[in-house]
C-alpha cells in the first residue's frame, strides 16, 4: 500500500525478511484514514475483518469506511471456533471473494488468528493485512504467521503458518485500550525482556506504568518487540528449535486461560495467563536449579511494577482449588509443544536471557508451579 511510505506519520518502518516471507511493518499515528483510501481506490476485492471493539472508532476517523465490505466480530476467545471460520466463508462465498483478493483484520490477537486462518484456507491462500489493535497483537502475534482456532478444550489446537503482506500499526488504538489491555500487552513485553533483551529491560527499569504508554515509548516498544521476534523466528517458521523460546510463560499460562472461561465469559486475558505463567514457570525453574531465587524474585516485581497479578484465586474459575490444579495439569499436558506426554518447558536461568527448553514428564513438577500461583482459598 503505497500511502504509508512517504505517509508524515508513520515514524517507524520495520522490514521482516524471514526467507519464504518479506514483508513491511509500518508503525506511526494517524494510519488508517490512509488505509481506507487505498482499499476503496484499490481495483481488487477485499474483506475487513473488525473487531467490534474498535469499529465504531474506526467509522469516526476514516471517511467511507461504511463502503467497505466488512464483518463485525465480538473480541475475545469466543470468536475462536469453526462457527466464526465459517461465518467468513459464507461472507466470502456471498462476495463470490476471488484468490487475488485481500482480507484485512482489523482487531487484536484473537481477530488476527482468526482472519488469518480464514485467509490461508480460502483459495489456498489469499492476501492478508494485519492492523492489530491492541498492545498485546502490535508486540507480539501480528507477526510471525501463526494462525489458529480453538478445539473445545484446547488453545490453538487447528492453525497454520500464513504470513501477512504488510502489518499496520496504528498507534491511536492504543490510546483508547482500557488500562487492563495495556498492562496484559505489557506482560508480552516483560516476557521479551526476560529473553534477554537488554534495551526493553532499561526502559521497563527505567519507566513505570504511566510513562510506558506514552505514545513514543510504545512505538519504541513495540519496534524492540517485533525486531527480536523476527530473530527467533528466522530459520524457525515452524517453531521446531530456537522459536519455541517465544512460548516462554505460555504453556502453563494457556492452560490457565481455557480454565478461565465461565459461562461463556472470559476470565482471564491472554497477558494475564502469561503474567501467571511466567511466575509458575520461573518457580519451576528455581525447582530445577536453573533459575536463583534472587533472579525470580526480581521477575516478580517487574510483573508486580507493571499492574500484572502474580497469583489467581480459585473462585475466578468458580471451581475449587483442587479441581483447579487438577484441570490445569491435564490442559498443560495437552500443550502443542509437547511430545508423547514429554512437555517442552521453557524455563528462565536469569532476569535478563538466557532461557532453555527444558524436557519433563512430571506431573508433579507442573503441579508444584501451579500450586505456588494460586492463592490458599479453598
Amino acid at each position: 500500500m503505497k500511502d504509508f511510505v512517504d505517509n508524515e506519520f508513520c515514524t517507524n518502518l520495520l522490514n521482516v525478511d524471514l526467507g519464504i516471507a518479506n514483508y513491511d511493518v509500518h508503525i506511526g499515528s494517524n494510519l488508517m484514514p490512509a488505509l481506507v483510501a487505498d482499499l476503496l481506490e484499490d481495483q481488487t476485492q477485499n474483506l475487513v475483518i473488525i473487531d467490534n471493539a474498535v469499529s465504531n472508532f474506526v467509522r469516526n476517523n476514516c471517511k467511507n469506511f461504511e463502503q467497505l465490505n466488512c464483518i463485525e466480530l465480538t473480541a475475545g476467545k469466543e470468536s475462536k471456533n469453526f462457527i466464526t471460520l465459517t461465518n467468513i466463508f459464507s461472507k466470502l462465498e456471498e462476495l463470490n471473494f476471488p484468490r487475488n483478493g485481500k482480507i484485512i483484520a482489523i482487531g487484536g490477537g484473537v481477530i488476527g488468528d482468526v482472519a488469518g486462518l480464514a485467509a490461508c484456507l480460502w483459495y489456498r491462500g489469499c492476501e492478508l493485512v494485519h492492523v492489530p489493535t491492541t498492545l498485546l497483537a502490535s508486540v507480539d502475534s501480528c507477526l510471525g504467521g501463526k494462525t489458529a482456532i480453538n478445539s473445545n478444550t484446547t488453545i490453538n489446537a487447528i492453525g497454520s503458518y500464513y504470513h501477512p503482506s504488510q502489518i499496520i500499526i496504528d498507534i491511536g488504538f492504543l490510546k483508547n485500550l482500557p488500562a487492563r489491555e495495556l498492562k496484559s500487552g505489557l506482560a508480552e513485553v516483560i516476557k521479551y525482556s526476560i529473553l534477554g533483551n537488554i534495551e526493553l529491560t532499561k526502559m521497563l527499569g527505567k519507566y513505570d506504568y504511566n510513562d510506558i504508554i506514552d505514545p513514543q515509548n510504545l512505538k519504541t516498544l513495540i519496534s524492540l518487540c517485533l525486531r527480536q521476534k523476527v530473530e527467533f523466528v528466522v530459520g524457525d517458521i515452524t517453531e521446531s528449535n530456537k522459536r519455541l523460546l517465544l512460548n516462554l510463560g505460555h504453556t502453563i499460562g494457556h492452560a490457565l486461560e481455557v480454565n478461565s472461561i465461565v459461562n461463556g465469559r472470559e476470565m482471564l486475558r491472554h497477558g494475564e495467563g502469561v503474567a501467571l505463567g511466567l511466575i509458575a514457570i520461573s518457580k519451576i525453574s528455581v525447582e530445577v536449579g536453573l533459575l536463583c531465587q534472587q533472579e525470580f524474585q526480581h521477575i516478580a516485581l517487574l510483573l508486580k511494577k507493571f499492574g500484572l497479578r502474580t497469583t489467581v484465586s480459585p473462585t475466578l474459575f468458580a471451581c475449587s482449588r483442587d479441581q483447579l490444579i487438577e484441570k490445569c495439569v491435564a490442559s498443560t499436558f495437552k500443550d502443542k509443544k509437547r511430545t508423547s506426554e514429554v512437555l517442552r518447558l521453557i524455563l528462565p536461568t536469569s532476569r535478563i536471557g538466557p532461557c532453555e527448553i527444558y524436557h519433563t514428564s512430571s506431573r508433579a513438577l507442573i503441579q508444584s508451579g501451579i500450586e505456588y500461583i494460586l492463592e490458599n482459598t479453598q
